[in-house]
C-alpha cells in the first residue's frame, strides 16, 4: 500500500495547535461522570468542520483531468478491536463526520473499540475480505494494475477508506513532541504527534508586560 501511495505528489505542513481548552473540557467531564472522552473524536469533529468549509480538499481525482468533490467528510481512523481474544489495530471510517456532534463521534468510536471481530475483514464483508486475501497472492505486476484501477475510482476509494485520513503516533507509543509525516491514499492525511507543555504569551497579558522608554 505504501509503495503505491508513494507515487502521489504531496505538500507537507508541520503545525502546532493549542489544545488546552479541549483537554480541560475532557478532564472536567471525566471528573464529573467518570467517562473518558475520546480526544481523537474531538479532532475528527474539528477536521470535519474545517474540511466542509473548504471542500476543495475533500476531493479525489478521476482519470487524468477530472475531480470529484464530496459533500460528506468521511474520516478514516485506526481503532483497536478484538480478534480471537487479541487486540489488533484495524481501519474504521466515521461517516459524515461534518454532520455529527463530538459526543456522537465519541460514542461511535467507543462502540467500534468494543466490537468483537470474528475475522480481520478490512473491507467489512466476507466476500470483500476473500477478495483482499486473493489479491495479496497475485504477482506484483497484477497487483499494480489493481492499485492503478483503485486510484482512478474516486467513489470506490470513498466507500472503502473515506475521504480524509487521521492517524496518531500515540496509538503506537509515547511521543513527547515533533511531527509525524504520513503517506496514504487520501487527499488529506493528518498525523497527530505528541502533546507537550509550552509557555506562551497571551494577547490579554500583553498590556501587563509592555514597557515604555523614558524621555
Amino acid at each position: 500500500m505504501l509503495d503505491n501511495a508513494a507515487v502521489k505528489n504531496r505538500v507537507y505542513g508541520l503545525v502546532e495547535f493549542d489544545v488546552t481548552k479541549a483537554r480541560q473540557f475532557i478532564r472536567e467531564h471525566k471528573n464529573k461522570t467518570g467517562e473518558t472522552l475520546s480526544f481523537t473524536g474531538w479532532i475528527i469533529k474539528c477536521v470535519g468542520k474545517a474540511v466542509v468549509e473548504d471542500k476543495d480538499i475533500n476531493v479525489y481525482k478521476k482519470g487524468r483531468n477530472r475531480f470529484v468533490v464530496f459533500d460528506d467528510v468521511d474520516v478514516s481512523i485506526v481503532v483497536e478491536r478484538e480478534i480471537n481474544g487479541e487486540k489488533l489495530p484495524l481501519p474504521y471510517v466515521v461517516r459524515r463526520a461534518n454532520e455529527k456532534s463530538f459526543m456522537q463521534i465519541h460514542e461511535e468510536i467507543r462502540a467500534a473499540q468494543k466490537q468483537i471481530v470474528a475475522k480481520p475483514d478490512i473491507l467489512g464483508t466476507e466476500k470483500e475480505s476473500t477478495f483482499v486475501r486473493a489479491f495479496q497472492v497475485l504477482p506484483s505486476f497484477l497487483r499494480k494494475i489493481g492499485w492503478w484501477r483503485f486510484r482512478r475510482n474516486p467513489f470506490l476509494k470513498k466507500n472503502v477508506m473515506g475521504t480524509v485520513g487521521i492517524t496518531s503516533v500515540g496509538m503506537f507509543g509515547n511521543m513527547a513532541g515533533g511531527w509525524p509525516i504520513a503517506i496514504g491514499y487520501h487527499s488529506l492525511e493528518i498525523a497527530l504527534g505528541g502533546i507537550t507543555r509550552k509557555q506562551i504569551l497571551l494577547k490579554e497579558n500583553l498590556k501587563h508586560t509592555s514597557t515604555s522608554t523614558p524621555h
